[in-house]
């Protein structure tokens, strides 16, 4: 359906939202995980965008719906994890995988989203 690499845009996540398999509970809504964009293409090194698209929401999220755009608190999802072989600790964002249509989307807590962004 789509290239597992590629950012979803507004156009694509209102495609897949009516018919999407999962559906969170209670407070967890589903995200895109589009990573930030440089002119000529994705850049996977910098990481995940704190723009995303809502995908699904739980039945007690409020003020969110499908297909909005949002802005993520990225340093409030942040854990410190070990690097494997190693004493030092590194942050890393945490989230939880769900897979569909062939990529990966996040399952995430409400209260890592800050704002509905309607910039266009």
């Amino acid at each position: 359906m789509f290239d597992a690499l590629e950012n979803l845009t507004k156009e694509q996540v209102l495609e897949i939202i009516d018919d999407f398999p999962v559906k969170p509970r209670a407070n967890r809504v589903i995200i895109t995980v589009n990573t930030f964009e440089e002119e000529g293409g994705l850049d996977m090194g910098m990481g995940m965008d704190e723009q995303q698209y809502v995908i699904a929401a739980g039945p007690t999220v409020r003020d969110l719906k499908p297909g909005d755009k949002v802005l993520l608190d990225l340093q409030k999802m942040m854990k410190m994890v070990e690097v494997e072989g190693s004493l030092e600790r590194v942050p890393r964002i945490e989230i939880r995988p769900v897979k569909a249509y062939d990529r990966f989307f996040a399952m995430i807590y409400d209260n890592y989203i800050e704002a509905v962004d309607e910039r266009v």
